[in-house]
This record gives structure tokens, C-alpha cells and sequence, in this order.
């Protein structure tokens, strides 16, 4: 744990805080598909760097740890896709992102700290 996972703790935060502002450029009211294309992307990148850089340590001390983060992150990207192209969602509209998005992202950021900092190992 002292290893791995206190040397990452302020990446983690920044993969999350970069991540929520990143989803939020959803919310433009001027949304065109190729703008949600490149959120999509964005977020894609973002996850596949957090999994490179600090997911696949977690691998390293416990792989069941590791499939849970990831799947988790996973989860979320592919919640985000589907709610972004969907056009039952007013992703402008701040209650319906609220509901559809930020939650999500604040539900799996509390799921993946927990996770992390109970681990013993």
C-alpha cells in the first residue's frame, strides 16, 4: 500500500477532478455530435492513462483489486457514452446531467477511494 498507492493519491483526486470537468462540457447547450465525440474521447483517454499509470500497479499486489477499479472506470465511461448519444437525455438541462452524469462520476470516485484506501495488503 505505502508503495503503490500513497505515492498516487493526488493523481488519483486529479484523475477525478479532470474527469468530472471534462464530462461537464455535456452540459453546452450549443452540444453538436462532434463535440460529444470528442468528450467521449476525452474521457476514453483519460481512463486508459489512469489505467496505464496507476491501475495496472494495483495488479501488482492484488488483480481482484485491479479487475474492480478497472471495471468500475469502465462502467462508467460506457454509462457516460450511452447517456451522452441518447436523445431521451437533456444533458443541458442541470438537473437531467446531474442525475445521468455527475452522480455516476461522484458514486464510482467514492467506490474507487474506498476500495483503495481499505486495501490492507
Amino acid at each position: 500500500k505505502d508503495l503503490i498507492i500513497e505515492p498516487h493519491k493526488e493523481y488519483i483526486h486529479k484523475f477525478f477532478s479532470e474527469f468530472i470537468e471534462e464530462a461537464g462540457h455535456l452540459k453546452d447547450y450549443q452540444l453538436t455530435d462532434t463535440i460529444k465525440i470528442n468528450v467521449i474521447d476525452s474521457l476514453k483517454s483519460k481512463s486508459a492513462s489512469f489505467r496505464r499509470n496507476f491501475i495496472v500497479l494495483l495488479g501488482s499486489v492484488d488483480q481482484e483489486l485491479e479487475r474492480d477499479i478497472l471495471n468500475s472506470i469502465d462502467n462508467l465511461v460506457d454509462l457516460i457514452t450511452r447517456a451522452t448519444f441518447d436523445a431521451n437525455y437533456n444533458l443541458s438541462d442541470a438537473a437531467v446531467f446531474d442525475s445521468t452524469i455527475e452522480i455516476h462520476i461522484s458514486q464510482t470516485r467514492i467506490y474507487v477511494l474506498a476500495r483503495i484506501f481499505k486495501y490492507e495488503g
